[in-house]
């Protein structure tokens, strides 16, 4: 984290009257000097300490830069920073007049003319589409704070807005509208809807002056498809248009335009005094609750953010005053340092899986482990209550030395079995009167001689042999023999990857991931005739590859068979390999039984035990041959299936296709006059500037939804009219 100062700029307003004799500009300096004459051309009437020459430096001076050179040097790199997960904030101060909306550009003028906003969206969604390895959901916000109120400008509707401060001091807006934008054509659709519904009115310096502050918001959400998909990468990126300050004296304000300069010169009053606090050292209290503006804008104001301002200055020798106002704000403004930080959000449902997907192999490991050392199943998952009891049961009878050792299985279960202990060993620190320790130990031992052993905590012992592939009860992982039940049923049986093979009619393939099969066809319409279409196409064009893919369905039910006989052959020859296990091991317990002295160390076995050894080596090899063919099939099997799964999705590209050149010839669409012209300026726009194609289709929409909004008020003035006559 590094402290960054705000960077200042200074933009100036052509104008054909420019005070060349008052100010000064060197734009290599970046400095503004004026002069103003102590008695403003009165005589002088005596003593006058006032200043009269003024130096202010700043970053850059913009002396009749264009709008393009404006943007690229105030907001492109700002704009790119917020890609990569900063914040950014630019803000636009100035008097009345100044050209703080020409500046910002929110939407209504030439595309030529096209303001830092306009060109901010466009310039986001041409990096987005150059970044296809990462994922960014787009949201904008546009609101506005009129007379100390809270508006949100993308709703019709009225809505209660509050200022919210988390526990780390990020600031947010409650039931502000923040809606999704995929393209540049939505996100200025939206930005000139939000200028169409601000508060605007005539003014002494301004024709169509801005009677409130906006702050129109970019929200970028970034997740990689490459890397974990868990860690999001949040920014944004505001763009404020503070209402110009004003001299009510000089331009006379009355009425609703008097009170409206009220509200903006306190909130910029306001804003001024957060700037000094925060410049001046040694200061507790930063009044950012002075004012909704303050209050919204503390993440820009020394917090999580790059924030720049372009202080709009007027010029001429009547605006002096403001200029010299505007410009001290400006310094003050340079004297703030913000910590930007990339900001990085861990999704907490993405984490939540991600864990379980974890949790769930680390089972599977810890029983291929036991499976190995040749141990019984273990369950690795919470303790019951029936097995707490079991526990607590051992460790009495551990304590009354009625087994000589606790059985250990896993490492939870040793947890418990001191968490038992513990249990036993609160119950006994406080005997009762006349009670010892060692005669509850004692009534304890008695107790549990008239109670049956109980289980370990093994898992129960299989009651016949186990085949190859079955699955072990309440375990992630799978047998080779020797756990499981002998009625388990085994996975090469009932395998559902490889159950069914899909017909050419059959939309979609089960398996445990379902793919769609082909993501455009959400993007045709469905019709009667489609599946008729479809049966057209296979037997015409699509002849080919229907025939390739009912030969590979034919491979498939053929390979599942095989699969299936193959697997029928393994649990077979495991069977047999138990029950000759089983025998050779009860022959010689029997004739352990007989002849003790058969322990020694020539051991002496008779014709049937050698014949049955020699029976089980040869089953066993029959086994591994048997294992090998039915993993062959398997391979091969899987091999066809996706064989199969490409032949799908390339019939279904071309279907859709052909299906939608054979729609376009049937339907002919005959345009009118409107629509004519329509189609031709978009072509003559495609041909001069296609990047101004989506800013001329916002605009058209603009226009559009106004006459929709007149038409409606015509409407239901003249049914209240009509209502009014009945």
């Amino acid at each position: 984290m590094v402290k960054t100062a705000i960077q200042v700029f200074v933009r100036t307003r052509p104008i054909a009257d420019f005070a060349h004799d008052a100010i000064k500009i060197d734009p290599k300096a970046g400095s503004v000097s004026i002069h103003m004459d102590k008695n403003g051309g009165t005589p002088n009437t005596g003593l006058n300490n006032l200043l009269q020459d003024w130096t202010f430096r700043v970053n850059r001076v913009l002396h009749c830069e264009s709008q393009e050179a404006t943007f690229d040097i105030c907001c492109r790199d700002m704009v790119m920073a917020t890609l990569n997960g900063y914040n950014g904030t630019l803000m636009a101060y100035g008097q009345t007049g100044a050209g703080k909306s020409f500046t910002m550009g929110n939407g209504t003028y030439d595309y030529k003319y096209r303001g830092i906003s306009s060109r901010a969206i466009s310039l986001i969604f041409r990096a987005i589409a150059s970044r296809p390895e990462n994922e960014i959901v787009t949201r904008v916000s546009y609101m506005e704070i009129y007379n100390e109120m809270l508006r949100d400008l993308l709703c019709e509707e009225s809505r209660d807005l509050s200022v919210r401060e988390d526990s780390s001091g990020n600031v947010s807006v409650k039931g502000l509208k923040k809606p999704e934008v995929t393209n540049e054509e939505q996100a200025l659709n939206l930005l000139f809807e939000g200028e169409s519904n601000r508060s605007m009115g005539q003014h002494a310096n301004n024709t169509s002056s801005s009677r409130s502050h906006t702050i129109f918001t970019i929200y970028l959400e970034t997740r990689s498809r490459i890397e974990s998909a868990e860690k999001v990468i949040v920014s944004k990126l505001n763009l404020v248009d503070l209402a110009g300050s004003e001299r009510v004296a000089k331009t006379d304000s009355r009425g609703q335009t008097l009170q409206e300069a009220l509200y903006i010169n306190r909130s910029l009053s306001f804003l001024e005094q957060v700037v000094i606090a925060l410049s001046s050292r040694h200061r507790d209290h930063i009044p950012f609750r002075s004012s909704k503006l303050t209050h919204v804008l503390r993440d820009s104001l020394g917090g999580n953010s790059i924030t720049r301002l372009i202080a709009n200055v007027w010029p001429a020798a009547r605006h002096l005053e403001e200029t010299i106002s505007t410009l001290k704000f400006a310094t003050r403004m340079m004297r703030l340092t913000t910590d930007a930080t990339i900001n990085i959000d861990l999704d907490p449902t993405l984490l939540l899986k991600k864990y379980e997907k974890q949790i769930a192999l680390l089972k599977q490991e810890l029983a291929m482990h036991d499976m190995i050392s040749n141990r019984g199943p273990v369950s690795h998952e919470d303790f019951t209550p029936e097995q707490q009891k079991q526990i607590h049961e051992q460790v009495l009878q551990y304590l009354a030395l009625t087994i000589p050792e606790l059985p250990i299985v896993s490492l939870q279960q040793v947890h418990e079995i001191f968490r038992q202990f513990k249990i036993i060993c609160k119950q006994h620190s406080v005997p009762a009167e006349g009670t010892s320790l060692g005669s509850s130990t004692d009534a304890a031992s008695a107790s549990l001689k008239t109670t049956p052993n109980p289980t370990t905590m093994s898992s129960k012992s299989s009651a016949g042999p186990t085949l190859v592939g079955e699955l072990v009860e309440n375990l992630s992982g799978f047998s080779v023999g020797g756990s499981a039940p002998s009625d388990a049923r085994p996975v090469i049986e009932e395998d559902d990857m490889m159950s069914r093979a899909a017909s050419p009619d059959r939309r979609t393939v089960k398996t445990p991931n379902p793919i769609p099969v082909q993501t455009a066809a959400a993007n045709v319409p469905v019709l009667l005739d489609e599946e008729t279409a479809f049966q057209e196409w296979r037997s015409s064009e699509g002849a080919s590859p229907n025939a390739e893919y009912s030969d590979l369905t034919a491979k498939i039910r053929e390979a599942r068979e095989q699969y299936k006989v193959a697997g029928t052959v393994v649990n077979a020859a495991k069977r047999e390999i138990d029950t000759l296990s089983a025998r050779l091991a009860e022959l010689r317990a029997e004739r352990t039984a007989v002849s003790p002295e058969s322990l020694s160390n020539e051991e002496i076995i008779d014709e049937e035990e050698y014949t049955m050894i020699r029976d089980i080596k040869q089953r066993k090899t029959e086994y591994q041959n048997a294992f090998e063919r039915w993993k062959s099939v398997r391979d091969e099997l899987s091999l066809l299936k996706e064989n199969c799964q490409l032949i799908k999705k390339r019939m279904a590209s071309q279907f859709l296709q052909w299906f939608e050149q054979r729609r376009a010839s049937d339907s002919i669409d005959i345009l009118d006059d409107g629509e004519q012209f329509e189609k031709i300026e978009a072509d003559r726009i495609l041909n001069s500037d296609p990047e101004s194609l989506s800013y001329y289709n916002a605009k058209k929409t603009l226009i559009r939804n106004a006459y929709k909004r007149k038409g409606n008020k015509r409407i239901m003035a003249n049914m209240a009219r009509v209502k009014g006559l009945s």
